[in-house]
């Protein structure tokens, strides 16, 4: 029996490195081959374009050193997917300078194919994935900030994405995340609106997107970021955000609506992430200091 990945003493080394990178790089996100034990990193460096990662650094701590590649324009907030079904994580970025975001797809060569760009909107800002249409294959959710728009874009299964519709949202869209807030089998969409201190809730089904019932959330303050996980154990998912200096737990309904917010720490944050931390079944999380370069771990 393999031992969970946070047991894995190999994988407590590679957080120490994400916390090391953290502080010079805008977005950083991780893949990882269980097989062989290969842990990937893919960093955005803003100043030149690239994503690499020290020799030095990933030789010390047992890590391949990833591949060195251009990118048109600097991304942010990269995630990883499978998105030509080849058993090999790809990435997605979006490029806020541009009009695009901009995908890599994985390779057992040379790290990732050249990559290749597809028209959102102007200053797209945060990207998701999941099958939105349920054709099992992997789509995409973007925020695009000067039109204020959530954009869906369809995958093929080879990688290629396809526009096929856009929602309005608040003001300057950013982070997204996707879950099932209403048990109906169909993803739905939680996007953070920077300058409109709010967060908009949108439920996916047969048609495309609709606003929940209780479409807007407002916030004290903008929502740097948040998480989607069932905290209670009640079968529904709850909603955790970060608008500094307040975190904030929702209860999810089961039919796409938040409530009764209980504000469960206060400090100067920017960052969280949330995953089952020790093992005990139960949703923990990280949240990510601004001013003192802590982080904080949280566990139930």
């Amino acid at each position: 029996m393999k031992k969970p990945i946070y047991r894995n003493f190999q994988f407590i080394k590679f957080i120490w490195i994400l916390l090391l990178i953290a502080g010079f790089s805008d977005s950083l996100t991780y893949a990882s081959y269980l097989d062989d034990i290969l842990l990937q990193i893919e960093v955005t460096a803003q100043a030149d374009k690239t994503t690499e990662l020290n020799a030095p650094a990933c030789q010390k701590f047992g890590l391949r050193n990833s591949s060195f590649f251009p990118v048109s324009s600097a991304p942010s907030n990269v995630v990883t997917a499978d998105f030509n079904n080849d058993g090999i994580p790809d990435i997605v970025g979006p490029m806020p300078n541009t009009s695009s975001i901009t995908v890599a797809l994985g390779n057992n060569q040379t790290g990732f194919s050249a990559a290749n760009d597809f028209v959102v909107g102007a200053s797209p800002r945060g990207v998701t994935v999941g099958d939105f249409n349920r054709d099992g294959e992997i789509d995409l959710a973007v925020t695009t900030a000067t039109a204020r728009l959530l954009n869906i874009l369809i995958g093929d299964g080879e990688g290629n994405f396809t526009l096929t519709d856009s929602y309005p949202v608040g003001i300057a869209p950013n982070k997204i995340e996707t879950a099932d807030f209403n048990n109906d089998g169909w993803l739905d969409l939680v996007v953070g609106n920077l300058d409109s201190f709010t967060l908009s809730v949108y439920l996916g089904g047969a048609n495309g997107f609709v606003p929940a019932n209780s479409a807007t959330i407002t916030l004290g303050n903008r929502p740097s970021a948040f998480a989607l996980k069932d905290f209670n154990q009640d079968g529904k998912v709850d909603l955790l955000t970060v608008d500094s200096p307040s975190v904030r737990l929702f209860t999810g309904d089961g039919q796409g609506g938040f409530s009764n917010a209980l504000t469960v720490a206060t400090v100067q944050l920017n960052d969280l992430t949330s995953a089952d931390f020790n093992g005990d079944s139960y949703p923990d999380f990280a949240i990510f200091g601004s001013n003192d370069g802590k982080v904080r771990l949280t566990n139930q």
